[in-house]
């Protein structure tokens, strides 16, 4: 299987990732994943349509703590401008936050701003993982668990077993 070179990069990954957290926290709920307008996700759009395909067969993969299953909730992906949607506009914010936060840390130069959007709770709307920690080993990183099947060939076959579809015209 010819798996494309970019599949799962960091960003997909933390799409997946946080489509799994809100899954946790709402197990029955159905979800619409509207994505503010980018040349990667349009570039991507069938890929991900292909991804997030509800009819997709059921299959848990991954390892330990990193663990996505399929079908994902996901009914449907929209890709519109963040100005369309407040929605959009507030995790522009949280992100932009983020990224003053991170950057002040990383370059080790203090921040009053950078402070005061911790001490107003910043961390704790990091939901999915955002957040770099002091975490090294296994246990304290919760990756000790069991390896269930590879999560990119998976995701790979998806996308071959959608593009035959589509190329046959069967369902």
């Amino acid at each position: 299987m010819n798996l494309p070179p970019d599949l799962l990069d960091l960003g997909d990954y933390a799409l997946l990732e946080t489509v799994q957290h809100w899954r946790e926290k709402f197990p029955e709920a159905q979800f619409t994943l509207i994505h503010d307008r980018s040349k990667m996700i349009e570039r991507h759009k069938q890929r991900w349509e292909d991804i997030l395909d509800p009819a997709n067969p059921a299959a848990t993969v991954g390892q330990d703590r990193r663990t996505i299953e399929f079908p994902l909730p996901v009914t449907g992906l929209k890709i519109d401008d963040s100005e369309s949607f407040v929605e959009l506009q507030i995790a522009d914010l949280v992100a932009g936050a983020a990224c003053e936060v991170m950057n002040a840390k990383v370059r080790q130069q203090h921040s009053d701003y950078a402070e005061r959007l911790v001490a107003s709770g910043l961390s704790e709307a990091g939901a999915g993982g955002i957040w770099p920690g002091t975490a090294i080993d296994p246990e304290e990183l919760g990756t000790s668990g069991p390896a269930l099947a590879d999560s990119a060939l998976h995701i790979g076959q998806l996308l071959t077993d959608h593009k035959r579809r589509r190329e046959t015209g069967s369902p």
